[in-house]
């Protein structure tokens, strides 16, 4: 008898567990909070990058998203462009990005098991074409490898320059794809956000824990508030656009400002004083 009720409960556990399972890792706010957390509470310029990278990566797979259904909808026998899955590409560009910031062999583990279990997940739980899968991960690997390769090529660029490719790779993007103008906004003001910031302010995440704390607690908090805000506002490009480009403001140069002020965060020398 106990066996016969173990056996009807025992499919009923795994389902809810995996399917739980399956929710939370796929959920984009997890990795939205967790680089929030990172931005605000341990290393702004990693948090920032990550972030960066993590829209670029959303905007890069709604982009060839887009070309795929186009292929699809013309029912040619020869599909040749491979589906790209969002999710899935931004937590592989998530742990990828950590795995050298942080190096630190169980973290390295531990992230290229979570990689692995979402794609098990993808192939196995949603039927996902293996090669698609694959080629998701391989996109991610490019994207974090080609960043960490050109961050000294940026860095001996001169201002000007850099300055305006600030404004001129956003606006290439946007172009390309209006639909993305919420993430292209978003780029464009963390990167300038990003140079402002380390120019005029010099902020600097502090070592006491209940400051750390009140950091993320104001970060999220101004973010919400213009979630909150824009919500009731009609999502048309020019909107989106202007919205990622508060958010992106807000995360990289408005906050540490307040920040700043409430004694939170404290101050290094920045390169120009402000």
């Amino acid at each position: 008898m106990i066996d016969l009720l173990i056996s009807q409960i025992e499919p009923i556990v795994h389902l809810n567990f995996s399917n739980a399972l399956i929710t939370i890792l796929s959920s984009m706010n997890l990795y939205f909070l967790l680089i929030f957390m990172i931005a605000f509470s341990f290393n702004r310029t990693a948090g920032l990058q990550l972030l960066l990278l993590v829209a670029f990566s959303v905007y890069l797979s709604n982009f060839l998203e887009h070309f795929y259904f186009l292929e699809q909808s013309s029912h040619s026998n020869f599909n040749l462009m491979p589906h790209i899955h969002s999710h899935l590409l931004v937590l592989s560009v998530f742990f990828l990005y950590l795995i050298p910031a942080v190096s630190k062999r169980l973290f390295t583990i531990v992230s290229l098991l979570f990689i692995f279990l979402n794609i098990v997940i993808h192939i196995y739980h949603f039927n996902h074409v293996p090669w698609d899968i694959v080629l998701t991960v391989v996109l991610a690997l490019f994207i974090v490898f080609t960043f960490y390769r050109s961050l000294d090529w940026v860095g001996a660029i001169p201002e000007q320059l850099k300055l305006m490719l600030i404004f001129l790779i956003p606006l290439c993007l946007f172009l390309l794809s209006i639909e993305n103008a919420y993430v292209v906004g978003l780029m464009f003001s963390i990167m300038f956000g990003m140079h402002l910031e380390q120019l005029k302010l010099g902020s600097m995440i502090s070592n006491s824990l209940s400051k750390k704390a009140i950091a993320f607690l104001i970060g999220i908090i101004g973010y919400s508030l213009i979630q909150l805000i824009f919500f009731y506002i009609n999502h048309v490009p020019s909107t989106l656009l202007i919205k990622g480009i508060i958010v992106g403001f807000w995360l990289a140069f408005f906050a540490p400002i307040i920040l700043i002020k409430l004694h939170v965060y404290e101050r290094f020398q920045p390169t120009i004083k402000s």
